[in-house]
C-alpha cells in the first residue's frame, strides 16, 4: 500500500518467550492514514472475529486468524511518532511508566 513506510513484527512471537497463546504484533508505520474500510476489508479476508480501529492506546486492529487461531494485533504509527519517542528516551532521558525502553527495544530487535 502506498501509505506504508515499514512493517515491524514485534512482541513475544519474535522472542524465545512464546507459546501457543502468543499473538502476532505488527507495527505498521504509515505516512498517511489507511482508511478504516480498507483495513476492515483486509481483516475479513482472514477472520470472522475482528475488532477494527481500536483507539485505546493507538489506532489498531485485532482479529483471530481463521486458519491458525492465532491473534493478530496491528498498530498504526507515523514514523515521526516513533522518532519523538526515541528522542524522549535516548536524548532527553525522560522516563515513561511501562514504556521507557520498550519502543527502543522494538526498533533494535
Amino acid at each position: 500500500m502506498p501509505q506504508v513506510v515499514a512493517v515491524v513484527l514485534a512482541g513475544s512471537r519474535t522472542t524465545i518467550v512464546t507459546d501457543e497463546s502468543s499473538d502476532f504484533n505488527f507495527y505498521v508505520y504509515v505516512k498517511e492514514e489507511i482508511p478504516v474500510d480498507i483495513r476492515e476489508a483486509i481483516a475479513i479476508q482472514f477472520s470472522d472475529r475482528i475488532a477494527i480501529n481500536n483507539q485505546f492506546w493507538e489506532p489498531g486492529d485485532e482479529w483471530i486468524d481463521i486458519n491458525t487461531g492465532c491473534g493478530i494485533d496491528i498498530m498504526y504509527r507515523q514514523p515521526e511518532w516513533i522518532e519523538e519517542e526515541l528522542d524522549r528516551v535516548l536524548v532527553k532521558y525522560q522516563a515513561s511508566v511501562g514504556y521507557s525502553t520498550c519502543f527502543w527495544w522494538n526498533i533494535l530487535t
